[in-house]
């Protein structure tokens, strides 16, 4: 700019740290006339709870879903096992009593196994990108500026 800047005003949703000569000052916003030179700043945010809870979300949604895969796998055990024994032929009447009592055993674990509900994914996603956004969020200043020039007489 090559005129004189009578005025510089900014307002900002975050606190900016701004010098008055030589004296540092804080604000959502402020007006500072025939300003000499301009420093402003916004600090830089402490993210590292945000990471934090970031990580966390992450180790909870693969611990839910390998306790989920470890259900299902589970019951898909005792599903063969009973298919094993349902199809086995029995050799003597011990064996064959033997047989029946582990498809009873197996059809009443099968019958009392309660199916875990699978992960929200929809939920883990979305609060995953709510924090991504937020951590994105942090890295620029957010700030409206409005300047004020000096015209020249001759225009």
């Amino acid at each position: 700019m090559r005129k004189a800047v009578i005025k510089v005003s900014a307002q900002s949703e975050s606190e900016l740290y701004y010098y008055e000569g030589s004296i540092m000052k804080k604000g959502k916003e402020f007006s500072i006339e025939y300003p000499n030179q301009l420093r402003f700043l916004q600090l830089e945010t402490d993210n590292r709870t945000t990471e934090a809870q970031l990580k966390l979300l992450k180790l909870d949604y693969r611990a839910a879903l390998r306790a989920y895969s470890q259900k299902v796998l589970e019951l898909t055990e005792l599903k063969h096992k009973l298919s094993r024994e349902q199809s086995r032929k029995a050799v003597s009447d011990y064996d064959e009593g033997n047989r029946r009592e582990a498809v009873m055993e197996l059809s009443k674990k099968i019958e009392g196994f309660v199916m875990p509900v699978p992960p929200d994914w929809l939920r883990y996603e979305t609060e995953k990108d709510m924090l991504e956004l937020r951590l994105q969020n942090n890295k620029r200043l957010n700030a409206s500026l409005l300047i004020w020039q000096a015209l020249d007489a001759k225009n």
